[in-house]
């Protein structure tokens, strides 16, 4: 049976690995996650037998996939794969075919507000179209960190992610008041549950970056408070 034939060749696919033959158990793994598209382990195999094998991302076929729920890792594989090659276009459609079966999947909005706002900073040029362009990319950038945001309840990392893309394009007032919230939102979430987000590293990299917007503005003396409050027992 087809379940058989799968199973038998990812026990082919270990046994090539342990032997040290990576390019054939890469070979059999592709066919196992094509037949077995919804496992994760499966595809935590997948990459971990790329990495071993020496495929560089830029020469690994993408999967052949229906676009539906059952094959949602397949997806967000091509996705992925067309983000790490640095093929934006493609990684921007890629995780909208995505979006368009999980609708409103946080990971995946928050993927298309990363790559809308590198679409942004990377478009330059001086005409209307051009401009046009680079505004209409930060317009969709906002419309999905807005809807990350909210998916994640607007925890302090959904807030800091929001705040680092409003300082990357020079919003400086916007940046500071929501890193101002994100510590805020630490300081009251210390000692309580938290959602599983290390709130050390994220009110660190609040912090610093709300130092060097008061430093560059000559807040110095707000850029010392912060520091004292925020960064003193980690200096």
């Amino acid at each position: 049976s087809k379940d058989r034939k799968t199973a038998l060749r990812f026990l082919r696919c270990i046994v090539n690995l342990r032997g040290g033959r990576g390019k054939d158990a890469f070979d059999d793994i592709r066919e196992v996650c094509a037949h077995a598209p919804a496992s994760n382990v499966l595809w935590n195999v997948f990459f971990h037998i790329a990495q071993v094998a020496g495929v560089p991302l830029a020469q690994m076929p993408k999967l052949k996939h229906k676009s539906d729920k059952n094959n949602l890792q397949a997806m967000m594989a091509n996705a992925h794969h067309s983000s790490l090659t640095d093929n934006l276009e493609d990684a921007l459609r890629d995780y909208w075919n995505v979006l368009l079966v999980d609708n409103w999947n946080p990971v995946v909005l928050l993927c298309l507000a990363v790559h809308y706002l590198q679409k942004a900073v990377e478009t330059e040029g001086a005409s209307v179209e051009t401009e046009y362009e680079k505004n209409y990319s930060i317009l969709n950038a906002f419309y999905f960190l807005g809807g990350y945001a909210h998916r994640e309840g607007y925890s302090p990392g959904a807030v800091y992610n929001t705040a680092r893309a409003f300082h990357q394009i020079g919003l400086l007032h916007f940046a500071q008041e929501l890193y101002n919230k994100v510590l805020k939102k630490i300081g009251e979430a210390k000692g309580g549950k938290t959602s599983g987000e290390d709130l050390s590293a994220i009110e660190t990299s609040a912090a610093h970056n709300l130092v060097a917007i008061y430093e560059k503005t000559g807040a110095k003396e707000l850029a010392q408070d912060i520091a004292k409050e925020h960064l003193e027992n980690m200096l």
